[in-house]
């Protein structure tokens, strides 16, 4: 007849959950909440960005009588929807590549609704608007590297 011992070492689910072993510090079993969180954001951010897309074409295409008001300026509506879409980009960017495509495609998409809004009742398409656009875009998307970045050095993404 064995030990304790030799009797849980040949029936580890037999033990109490006192006695077994705490996963080690690097192991997946140990997931803290914040980066369970982190991890989610990464891959909701795709899906987040084309829905702020669809949303800026949808408010930017509709005639004048019909898009909401905010109360602030024009140019600031349209640097701050482009901002906003460009950080939430960020955190599923696989790349300094598909950044680079959506800083462009940003402003690609911003030139091609200030030409759209030439023929929409009640809404002019504007070169300040453009710029306004485009450099909302850029700077959405640095502040969102920099935002994303510091997230990831405070708490790592486990494969």
């Amino acid at each position: 007849m064995g030990s304790a011992a030799t009797v849980l070492e040949k029936a580890p689910s037999a033990m109490c959950w006192r006695q077994r072993p705490l996963p080690q510090r690097g192991s997946r079993a140990i997931k803290s909440p914040m980066k369970q969180v982190t991890q989610i954001i990464a891959r909701l951010s795709p899906t987040a960005f084309c829905f702020c897309v669809a949303l800026i074409l949808y408010l930017s295409l509709v005639p004048g009588t019909m898009r909401p008001q905010t109360g602030a300026s024009g140019h600031m509506e349209h640097f701050m929807a482009y901002a906003i879409t460009g950080a939430i980009f960020m955190p599923g960017a696989r790349g300094s590549m598909s950044t680079l495509t959506a800083a462009v495609g940003l402003c690609w998409l911003s030139g091609a609704v200030e030409i759209a809004q030439l023929w929409i009742p009640g809404r002019t398409g504007q070169i300040a608007g453009f710029i306004w656009s485009s450099a909302g875009s850029w700077l959405g998307l640095l502040l969102g590297h920099w935002l994303w970045r510091a997230v990831q050095r405070l708490l790592p993404l486990e494969k």
